[in-house]
This record gives C-alpha cells, sequence and structure tokens, in this order.
C-alpha cells in the first residue's frame, strides 16, 4: 500500500495528460457541431438552388410548349429529362419515398409534384 502522499504525486503527474485528453475531446465535440451546422446551412441553400431550378425548367417547359421552334420536340424532350431528374433529385431531398414507376411518365411526374407540394415545396 502507497503513502497518500505517493498517490498524489502519481495523480499530478497525470493531470496534465487528462487536462489535455479532455480539451481534446471538447474541441473534437466542437468541430462536429461546426460541421453539422455547416452542413444544414448547406442543406438549405442546396434546397433553395433546387426549387429555383425546378421553376426555371417549369417555365421553359410550358414556354416551349406554347412557342413553335425549330428541334422543339428535342428540346421538350431535353427540358423534360432535366425536370424529371431535379423532381426525383428534390423526392430524395425531401424524403419522399419513390413509388413503382406507372405506366406513364406524365403520371409519374404529376405525383412526385403534388407529394412534393404536400411537403411544403414551391417552385
Amino acid at each position: 500500500m502507497k503513502p497518500l502522499a505517493l498517490l498524489f504525486a502519481d495523480l499530478t503527474k497525470y493531470t496534465g495528460l487528462i487536462a489535455l485528453g479532455f480539451a481534446l475531446i471538447v474541441n473534437c465535440w466542437r468541430l462536429a457541431l461546426a460541421r453539422a451546422e455547416q452542413k444544414m446551412a448547406n442543406s438549405a441553400f442546396a434546397t433553395l438552388a433546387l426549387q429555383t431550378r425546378l421553376g426555371q425548367l417549369s417555365a421553359e417547359l410550358r414556354d416551349l410548349e406554347t412557342c413553335p421552334s425549330y428541334a422543339r420536340s428535342f428540346k421538350v424532350q431535353a427540358a423534360s429529362l432535366a425536370y424529371d431528374g431535379l423532381l426525383a433529385e428534390a423526392c430524395k431531398r425531401a424524403g419522399i419515398s419513390p413509388d413503382p414507376q406507372l405506366p406513364c411518365q406524365d403520371l409519374e411526374r404529376l405525383r412526385k409534384e403534388r407529394a412534393l407540394s404536400a411537403a411544403g415545396w414551391s417552385w
């Protein structure tokens, strides 16, 4: 059995290491919180950018449907594919589970738009 003075001397020998370890843990925790806050901020801006792009593509599709132009069908097809891709990304970001493909792409697009609108999205 060691005398109390020796036990106290052993304890003070490791106090610096304990304090360093505690400071390291606290700094790692602060770094993790800062990263989580940054991720949330980036997520909000990414969602806003996605909604903005959905609105732009929606307007472009409306314009292409009414305006006769050279190679209109190809432009409509390209814009529709881009719009469907953004809708799928928006559904994933909003947590909307994908249903089995409907027989018509227009019905699937309408289902996704309604689900996003119900989730509070607007574009």
